[in-house]
């Protein structure tokens, strides 16, 4: 999940590194979501918009007969942000903390003399543009897998699907929702 930039490769900006921090938000009761502060770095870069999620009220547009309900179903994908290597060439931009000495990693290969900085190899959550990514990759994936059809997907400011069959994707979020007829 993380590798070490050598000082000299740091961002630098007037001599200091520019880099985030870390901070944790309660999640489960086992465990909490590690977030990159990248607050420094974000104000450098611009958004991709690449994607365009869906939006629960968009439900209220659904007209049911009363002899129909609906069925849904979800997936949750863990930790999936950890799960999305980076760019090689953008560790340099996702350092965080103090600098280390590499004699304190010397079984990494670290020089024993050469300070480094810790750095995400993965798409971090606190990315300006993690969700982008994180969501494109997805849809990607589901759609050469063939689980995901364009024509049923609930995307907030796109017309809503003329299906029975609804999708949405919330970047690690999957949920499948279908009209039914009660029995």
């Amino acid at each position: 999940m993380i590798d070490f930039v050598p000082w000299d490769d740091v961002l630098k900006e007037r001599g200091k590194p520019v880099k985030g921090g870390l901070f944790c938000v309660a999640h489960k009761t086992s465990s909490d979501r590690l977030i990159n502060d990248r607050r420094p770095l974000n104000a450098r870069e611009n958004r991709l918009n690449w994607c365009s999620l869906p939006s629960g009220p968009m439900l209220c547009q659904l007209l049911l007969e009363p002899s129909e309900s609906l069925r849904g179903s979800g997936d949750d994908l863990s930790n999936y942000f950890y799960l999305i290597k980076h760019l090689k060439g953008w560790i340099h931009h996702n350092c965080f903390v103090d600098p280390i000495t590499g004699v304190l990693c010397v079984q990494l290969g670290l020089d024993p003399s050469q300070k480094y900085l810790p750095a995400f190899k993965v798409v971090c959550m606190g990315d300006t543009n993690g969700v982008d990514i994180a969501q494109a990759t997805h849809e990607a994936i589901l759609k050469a897998a063939r689980c995901m059809d364009e024509h049923n997907m609930l995307v907030y400011g796109r017309t809503f699907p003329a299906s029975r069959t609804l999708e949405g994707l919330y970047i690690d979020d999957h949920i499948v929702i279908q009209v039914v007829n009660k029995k």
